[in-house]
């Protein structure tokens, strides 16, 4: 007759098939929210930055400007711009809505520092490129606040990508984790 297995053992498993199934899942969460954020607020806006750096500046009249919470389930003190302008470039016309170099996210202060100025003024200066005049940006700056955010995502990424290694380690040893000594 085959033994039933005490509390404790059957515990330990309940513990060991948790282990193998949430370490790999919280893994792949974390390095993939990590890589999203250094893309999003490092590599992706250097790169923008960089090639608006011969870019020609022309007077635009904003169309329509809203501030809006970025992260509403979050208290971060970030808002995005939601803005159009319009701008005449060789006396044709168009209209952009690109605020920055992070797609509209800026920090709470300069937001409402940006959206005071539009209205008590409504004429800004924007950003064209030479070659395709359709594209534009207001600031072609870099945030360096929001670029600080790079920082704890690449620790995001670090930490996803060390659960990930261990997870698969963890997998790859058929024993128990939990050893008799």
């Amino acid at each position: 007759m085959a033994s039933r297995p005490n509390a404790t053992t059957l515990r330990l498993k309940i513990v060991e098939i948790a282990l193998r199934v949430l370490l790999p899942l919280a893994g792949i969460l974390l390095l993939s929210a990590g890589v999203v954020g250094v893309l999003s607020f490092g590599i992706l806006p250097l790169v923008e930055r960089a090639g608006a750096a011969e870019w020609r500046s022309a007077p635009a009249t904003v169309i329509h400007h809203e501030v809006v919470s970025a992260v509403r389930a979050l208290p971060v003190p970030v808002d995005r711009i939601e803005l159009r302008y319009r701008y005449a470039i060789d006396g044709r016309q168009f209209e952009g809505s690109q605020y920055g170099v992070h797609r509209g996210l800026e920090s709470r202060d300069r937001s409402q520092a940006f959206i005071g100025s539009v209205q008590a003024q409504p004429q800004i200066a924007i950003w064209f490129h030479p070659d395709d005049p359709g594209r534009a940006m207001v600031r072609r700056d870099l945030n360096w606040r929001l670029f600080a955010y790079t920082i704890p995502a690449l620790a995001m990424a670090l930490v996803g990508g060390m659960l990930v290694l261990t997870s698969m380690l963890v997998w790859n040893d058929r024993r128990s984790i939990f050893r008799k000594t």
